[in-house]
């Protein structure tokens, strides 16, 4: 049976790892573009800086509006896709968590466990394995 993140999409436990760590290194590689926007940004901002002091333009005149709401947009998105990637982390957690019970543990009232909803297994709590073969035969 698939399981509802924090966004209201439907991911398969066995899944969670693999989305969670193409979304890391996805964050990885905004970063390293975001850092090197930075760098061109502030090259940009020097010689445009320089340009405006040669031609006498006041210091305040040098950055048009809508450089800055581009650069704003650009932040909000940067921080939304950081906050999708801590939310994703903390949806795996608790993947790893629900996957890992023993199976001593399992239906021990104060314990976070999976009971199979339907089919030969219904009604029994699962973990590992069995948790994940029960959510893929719920596809």
């Amino acid at each position: 049976m698939p399981v509802e993140t924090y966004s209201g999409t439907w991911v398969l436990s066995s899944e969670h790892d693999r989305i969670v760590s193409s979304l890391a290194e996805a964050g990885r590689k905004m970063q390293a573009e975001r850092d090197q926007f930075q760098r061109l940004y502030n090259a940009a901002s020097a010689e445009l800086c320089q340009i405006g002091e040669a031609l006498g333009v006041p210091e305040d005149d040098q950055c048009t509006p809508e450089i800055l709401e581009r650069i704003a947009v650009l932040g909000a998105e940067r921080d939304a896709l950081r906050a999708e990637v801590e939310a994703l982390r903390a949806d795996a957690d608790l993947f790893r968590r629900l996957r890992s019970v023993p199976d001593d543990l399992l239906g021990v009232p104060g314990v976070p466990c999976v009971a199979v909803p339907e089919g030969p297994n219904s009604g029994r709590f699962v973990s590992g394995a069995d948790l994940d073969a029960a959510l893929e035969a719920s596809r």
